[in-house]
């Protein structure tokens, strides 16, 4: 949801890329500096929250476990999947399982990359559509997030 693959954002980079996406460079510093600092913001939201949901979303996401297995993931894109992906790329090597991509239609994503054709240069069955919403599309544009993933799944 609201992405293009690392192998692409990381070979397309822009100037307005950086700026929509600042933390996909921060999070590759090496550990503790990331961690800490999403620690301390999410503590901080955490205090602030005024909800259940929020504060249940902002208790999982002040786990120091959490927060670093995050941020491998983030330093795991910029380095082994890389590679990985230069591999598959190579040999042709495409996902062949039905694929859909939704994204925020007014969002970064959406604004900066022809997110569908980028998609279906990876996969062999790709469909998708832009939603109404931002980057966390399941938060700010539920119904159509699920009516999405829905359709998709009934085909």
């Amino acid at each position: 949801m609201d992405i293009v693959p690392a192998h692409y954002l990381y070979s397309h980079v822009t100037i307005d890329f950086v700026q929509a996406y600042f933390h996909w460079f921060n999070y590759l510093r090496p550990a503790p500096g990331p961690e800490n600092e999403l620690k301390a913001a999410n503590d901080a939201l955490l205090a602030r929250a005024t909800d259940d949901v929020q504060r249940e979303y902002l208790r999982n996401n002040t786990n120091p476990l959490t927060i670093h297995a995050m941020c491998e993931d983030y330093r795991a894109s910029a380095s082994i999947d890389l590679e990985i992906d230069a591999a598959d790329i190579k040999t042709g090597k495409k996902i062949q399982c039905p694929l859909l991509t939704i994204w925020a239609a007014a969002g970064a994503m959406g604004k900066l990359y022809d997110v569908l054709g980028v998609w279906k240069e990876e996969g062999v069955n790709v469909t998708g559509q832009g939603l109404p919403g931002n980057h966390s599309l399941q938060e700010s544009a539920p119904k159509e997030t699920l009516a999405a993933i829905q359709q998709f799944l009934r085909a």
